[in-house]
């Protein structure tokens, strides 16, 4: 199911079609393709852009990722790093990525277990991901053209 925010449903649905279909294409990055939530949210925290699997995402996750986000670059900015644009929390039986992507993050969380979760190479992730980010990025950037 996919949805985009009340502020963006005058946009070109083949753009949000389009970005929608970026998103599905992270699940080829992960572990047997199993992304539980994929997410595109504006500086404001609102949904521009979302994939699930029937998933509801509760308005405490979405604001979360916001301030998860600036406070990465709160902290960065006390080690003179003045910007954070990836962030990786990896849990006991998740891993939950955030990718800055201009104004915009792109954030998405999986299922993985045991030896699986251990061993998953966060900087391959990152390396893979980086050309579908480009094309997102132009993407978003017709959004508000």
């Amino acid at each position: 199911m996919t949805d985009c925010c009340r502020s963006l449903c005058g946009v070109s649905p083949k753009i949000i079609t389009q970005i929608q279909s970026k998103l599905r294409e992270i699940s080829k990055f992960v572990p047997d393709g199993n992304c539980t939530y994929i997410v595109v949210l504006n500086s404001d925290g609102e949904i521009v852009a979302q994939e699930n699997n029937s998933y509801k995402a509760p308005e405490e996750l979405l604001s979360s990722i916001a301030v998860l986000q600036k406070t990465a670059i709160q902290f960065g900015s006390t080690l003179n790093q003045m910007e954070c644009p990836i962030i990786h929390v990896r849990g006991s039986s998740h891993l939950f990525s955030c990718y800055e992507v201009d104004k915009n993050i792109l954030a998405f969380y999986t299922a993985m277990h045991g030896a699986v979760l251990e061993s998953f190479n966060t900087s391959e992730l990152d390396s893979k991901i980086q050309n579908l980010l480009t094309e997102l990025r132009l993407l978003l950037q017709n959004l508000i053209a």
